[in-house]
């Protein structure tokens, strides 16, 4: 899946065209040139090419969706509204590694119906090839935390004070930016609407032992009182069905430094 966002967008046939000569020839790609007859003519030429460069990109996203399906998985009826708002967001959709996203869209929402919203396929529509690659980012440094399958990102920790005060708070933030997350990254995926907008904590966790479940590998956490919270990131509920599309080996390197955190108050395994 890594190489499905992690290819270099299209380079210019030529770096040496000028600003002028290229919007020449993009006008002249919409009929705009010396033979290019009244608006009228004009707006039937644009229109056909566009109905011709749409029809081409749902049948691309089709022609991904039949080479990822499966035989042997059930498919079940698609939605007919989301079957037609599918067809003009997909129809839009240019970049031909987004397209292969698009297909995948399709045969999971046959196998799973309900698997992916109509807010979800917006926000995909809205994502670059940049976006992508920021999901998938995020996607490396997921887990669950028990039983809860909601994906989160850990940021760091918080211990409550003891004893009227005695006993301080105590807290460590984990930058994320040293494992692929800037905080720019961050805030790009707020303003997609794939992550909360606040950073957010989890109640006092108990003293059992919690397991942190990544794609690929799991953390347990024994808290040494009750006293211990968790900050995280969550992702949205459209931002949890786009997780589901990148499926990536968890960041070995982000679970290791996890697993230095809070040593005075919980211990990892």
């Amino acid at each position: 899946m890594n190489q499905l966002v992690n290819s270099e967008a299209p380079k210019s046939s030529s770096s040496s065209n000028s600003t002028r000569s290229s919007v020449m020839l993009l006008s002249r790609d919409l009929g705009l040139g010396k033979d290019s007859g009244g608006v009228q003519e004009r707006i039937k030429q644009r229109q056909s090419r566009l109905a011709e460069q749409y029809q081409l990109n749902v049948e691309a996203v089709l022609k991904h969706a039949i080479s990822d399906s499966q035989n042997d998985i059930a498919s079940h009826e698609l939605d007919p509204d989301w079957w037609h708002q599918y067809q003009q967001l997909a129809e839009q959709i240019h970049n031909p590694k987004m397209q292969q996203l698009w297909g995948k869209i399709l045969t999971i929402e046959l196998a799973q119906p309900r698997s992916f919203g109509l807010k979800a396929l917006e926000t995909l529509k809205r994502m670059n090839h940049r976006d992508a690659q920021l999901l998938l980012s995020a996607v490396a440094l997921c887990c669950s935390l028990d039983h809860d399958p909601s994906p989160i990102i850990i940021t760091g920790w918080r211990s409550d004070p003891a004893l009227a005060g005695l006993l301080p708070g105590r807290g460590e933030q984990l930058s994320l930016s040293g494992f692929g997350l800037p905080y720019s990254a961050v805030l790009s995926l707020r303003e997609l609407g794939i992550l909360h907008a606040v950073e957010l904590e989890t109640g006092r966790l108990p003293t059992t032992t919690m397991t942190l479940k990544f794609f690929n590998s799991r953390l347990q956490l024994q808290p040494k009182h009750g006293r211990l919270h968790l900050r995280y990131l969550r992702f949205t509920n459209s931002g949890q069905e786009l997780v589901r599309l990148l499926q990536e080996e968890s960041l070995r390197d982000y679970i290791a430094s996890l697993a230095t955190l809070a040593p005075k108050d919980a211990s990892w395994a």
